[in-house]
């Protein structure tokens, strides 16, 4: 089988198996539990100094004091294109849960792009707000930097991304 080198130039496929195993683990419940949600999110940003585009979809569970877990799978579409998941951390600033219609948030953690014949790992970092227009649904609007550590320069995927949130 032929092997084709991603962003990082990795071709390690192991952290793929392990993050989609722990997104499942970690999204069971989000419709039903108040201190959970989902959203859907597209945007626009760069990677290499080239304009390219995004779209996810995630959820997360916080777990008590604005401090929770999450897991993301996505699509990069430009001159390169891969998907991506990400398991995350999550802090929201303001801890009122379901009662705030504001909730800023900042999160990080782990990234594994593949393609069709290959895998590499990075990480992710980021920040961005809920508006809950209604109990149950709300916009999400957020910046998310994801970078893949020793690769060649460019390999720096960013992006403003918007979208639907529901709880």
């Amino acid at each position: 089988m032929s092997r084709r080198r991603t962003p990082s130039g990795s071709v390690k496929n192991g952290p793929l198996v392990v993050a989609l195993t722990l997104m499942a683990i970690f999204s069971q419940g989000i419709a039903n539990a108040q201190s959970s949600n989902g959203y859907v999110v597209g945007g626009v940003g760069s990677y290499g100094s080239k304009l390219i585009s995004q779209a996810a979809i995630g959820g997360e569970k916080v777990f008590g004091n604005g401090i929770g877990a999450g897991g993301e799978l996505g699509f990069v579409a430009g001159h390169t294109s891969f998907g991506f998941v990400s398991l995350n951390g999550y802090y929201h600033l303001v801890h009122n849960g379901a009662a705030q219609k504001v909730d800023p948030f900042v999160t990080g953690g782990f990234t594994g792009a593949f393609d069709f014949f290959a895998a590499a790992s990075g990480g992710n970092i980021g920040f961005g707000l809920h508006y809950w227009f209604l109990r149950h649904l709300g916009a999400r609007a957020e910046f998310r930097d994801i970078v893949f550590p020793g690769a060649s320069p460019g390999a720096n995927v960013w992006g403003f991304r918007g979208g639907i949130a529901f709880r």
